[in-house]
């Protein structure tokens, strides 16, 4: 899966795929990469369906400072390429993890005072096997729970 796919690579595919040739398939790939920069470079959004939205944003002219040698210096302005993916193409990226489940933590909760709960279903290996139930609490609430369920007992 995280293996690239090279030029070559996708010109074999489309050939396999469209039943064309290799050099068909190289012709119709460079001239598909050729229109689209011609449309983005001009300043235009390229929306291809199934695909993703393609869009040029320009960026203001910051300053900043080299880090060599401390001198400020500014940055000028420019484009920079933004791609939003179509709905398809996002499902099916997102479709292994679609079994996740959001958790939301507490604001202003540092991670060391976080403990995990988790549930009863605990296999022969000390794994946990059912993940439904497990969920982070802050460990100040545990406490402050446990003391009020501690009997108090009387003064003598």
């Amino acid at each position: 899966m995280n293996e690239k796919i090279s030029f070559p690579d996708l010109v074999g595919l489309l050939s396999s795929k469209m039943n064309i040739t290799k050099k068909e398939a190289e012709t119709f790939l460079k001239e598909f990469f050729t229109v689209s920069t011609e449309v983005i470079t001009s300043g235009e959004e390229l929306r291809i369906n199934g695909l993703g939205l393609f869009k040029p944003i320009w960026v203001e002219a910051r300053g900043s400072i080299n880090i060599q040698t401390g001198e400020p210096v500014e940055i000028p302005g420019h484009y920079k390429l933004s791609f939003i993916p179509d709905k398809v193409l996002r499902e099916a990226v997102n479709a292994p993890f679609s079994s996740f489940s959001v958790e939301v933590l507490n604001d202003h909760v540092p991670i060391e005072d976080m403990t995990a709960v988790p549930s009863q279903d605990i296999d022969e290996n000390n794994d946990i096997c059912n993940t439904e139930n497990v969920e982070l609490q802050d460990s100040k609430e545990i406490r402050e729970k446990e003391e009020e369920d501690e009997p108090i007992e009387p003064a003598h």
